[in-house]
């Protein structure tokens, strides 16, 4: 499946059409195995570090398998497009560019939606303010219990650009470990795909970093 296609690899209806017959989590309506996570990577790709997001989550679907509870998207832009794809789903972790957070670039960190507010790479003229996105998922009765928001400093947002900068380049591993790690928080641990050869980095992020606040 070609990320970039903005499809999750697994679809709301799908997850929740499995989960009712019992066939992932356990027993259907139990907790917390049923409840579905969403994983998505945010940003432009032409946009030098912007990108840093959908590569990120290209990383992770290419060397993970994932639990069947947990979807996988690359959203170009964070507005109201995004709602239909989060409908159904418990939880949200994205993975987004950050911008003037006081901290050299490639710095990973962990956000809040409303720490992220002024923080927030806008991807397009057509984006939204995350907050102002889960907002609007409220309105429509979209009600997620967490979100977090693995956020990267960027250093350069030039536009038609497709390569990311070098200190970008190297948090990439260390932002997958983060956003396993808040998967691993919310009970779901993804494998190594056979074969595949893990970033060291990732393993050693998983173990001994920790992302800023």
């Amino acid at each position: 499946m070609d990320l970039l296609s903005a499809q999750p690899v697994n679809t709301v209806d799908e997850l929740k059409e499995k989960v009712a017959r019992g066939e992932i989590g356990g027993e259907p309506n139990s907790e917390p195995n049923n409840e579905l996570v969403m994983l998505m990577g945010a940003g432009n790709i032409i946009m030098a570090d912007e990108g840093i997001g959908p590569v990120a989550l290209k990383y992770l679907h290419e060397h993970y398998d994932f639990p069947e509870n947990v979807g996988l998207l690359d959203v170009a832009t964070t507005g109201l497009s995004m709602l239909p794809n989060l409908e159904g789903f418990d939880h949200l972790i994205i993975i987004d560019a950050a911008n003037d957070s006081g901290h050299p670039p490639g710095t990973v960190i962990f956000y809040t939606p409303e720490d992220l507010a002024d923080q927030q790479v806008m991807h397009s003229a057509h984006d939204q303010r995350l907050t102002d996105v889960l907002f609007a998922a409220k309105l429509t009765g979209i009600e997620l219990k967490s979100v977090v928001v693995v956020g990267v400093q960027v250093e350069s947002l030039e536009q038609f650009v497709l390569e990311l900068s070098k200190p970008v380049q190297a948090a990439i591993p260390i932002a997958c470990a983060a956003a396993l790690h808040c998967l691993s928080e919310l009970g779901y641990e993804a494998t190594a795909k056979p074969g595949v050869k893990i970033d060291p980095v990732l393993l050693d992020a998983l173990v001994n970093y920790a992302p800023e606040n």
